[in-house]
């Protein structure tokens, strides 16, 4: 080949590599494409240096590593190309692993809320006041039912408002507290 040929073949893929694109490719087979263009051109006796691969490398990403970029550029000592390359390959197994985890995921099943009755708090017997008829300490929640009405026993005389005599409005309701 002459002289005047290799230098127009090379002023070509010089071009190409400041022009190529990783569009769909994996960042294993683009950096690859980058390599093997950069290796042409050394053959061609025009040798393209580590920096200006690394800038070729960044300028031809696509948009899912251009947060990448920006962190890349500031780092100091500048990256290598190996030492880009290595970044974005573990940006884009992050990247494929958020994707396949949407993928594939299920969304979730429906669910209800079941709550069961909460039974009424547990209050210490109360010492029944002096002429009740009831022993003191004793305590028998079974005496009234929901009318307020005695269930026989020793509670005494009704009177008009349901509560037992001597006992006052104080006594409890099991499924509303006290009364």
């Amino acid at each position: 080949m002459n002289s005047s040929g290799s230098v127009s073949r090379a002023l070509l893929l010089e071009a190409k590599l400041c022009s190529v694109k990783q569009g769909t490719l994996s960042i294993t087979d683009y950096c690859r494409r980058l390599e093997t263009m950069v290796a042409s051109l050394a053959e061609f006796g025009d040798p393209i240096g580590d920096r200006q691969l690394v800038l070729t490398l960044f300028r031809g990403l696509n948009e899912k590593f251009c947060h990448m970029v920006s962190n890349m550029k500031m780092q100091r000592p500048f990256p290598t190309f190996d030492g880009a390359r290595t970044l974005l390959l573990l940006e884009e197994i992050d990247l494929n692993n958020i994707t396949a985890d949407d993928t594939h995921a299920t969304p979730p099943a429906p669910s209800a809320l079941v709550t069961a009755p909460t039974p009424p708090p547990q209050r210490p017997p109360t010492p029944a006041p002096a002429g009740s008829g009831t022993p003191a300490g004793s305590h028998n929640p079974h005496r009234h039912g929901r009318s307020g009405k005695s269930s026989g026993g020793t509670g005494g005389p009704r009177h008009g408002g349901g509560a037992p005599s001597g006992l006052g409005m104080g006594h409890t309701n099991p499924w509303s507290g006290t009364v």
